[in-house]
C-alpha cells in the first residue's frame, strides 16, 4: 500500500505539484478576471453610442491574442512541460495583482461599482453601515 501512495505522490515529477499549484491560483483568481468581467468593465468606460463597437474591437483584439498565444504553447509544452506551467503561474500572480490594483483603485476614488461594498457612516449617529 505504501509503494501505491508513493507511486500517486511522484506522478509526474514535479509537472503534477506546478499543475497543482497553478490551478489552485487560478481557481483563486478566477473571479477577480475572465471575459464576464472583462465585458462588463470595459463596456462601462465608453459612452453607449460607442458601447457595442468599441467592446466587440477589443474583445476582437484579445480572442486574435489568444490565438496567437495558442500556437506557441505546444512548442513550449514541447520544450518543457515545467516551463510552460510556471509561464501560467506567473500569468494568473500578474492577473491577480491587477485585478487587486484595480479594485484599490475603484475603492480609493470611490467609483461606483455594485460588486464592491462601500461603508457609509451615519452623521447622525456615527455607526458604519453597509
Amino acid at each position: 500500500m505504501c509503494s501505491v501512495f508513493r507511486d500517486f505522490w511522484n506522478f509526474g515529477g514535479t509537472s503534477w505539484i506546478i499543475f497543482s499549484a497553478a490551478y489552485f491560483i487560478y481557481s483563486a483568481c478566477n473571479n477577480l478576471h475572465g471575459e464576464s468581467i472583462y465585458k462588463i468593465w470595459t463596456q462601462s468606460f465608453y459612452p453607449p453610442d460607442l458601447r457595442a463597437s468599441v467592446t466587440g474591437f477589443s474583445i476582437a483584439v484579445v480572442r486574435i491574442l489568444t490565438a496567437v498565444c495558442s500556437v506557441f504553447t505546444p512548442v513550449i509544452m514541447n520544450y518543457s512541460p515545467d516551463l510552460l506551467m510556471w509561464m501560467l503561474v506567473a500569468s494568473l500572480v500578474i492577473c491577480w495583482a491587477f485585478a487587486a490594483a484595480t479594485i484599490k483603485l475603484v475603492k480609493k476614488y470611490n467609483i461606483h461599482d455594485p460588486g464592491i461594498r462601500h461603508s457609509v457612516t451615519n452623521k447622525d449617529t456615527g455607526l458604519s453601515q453597509r
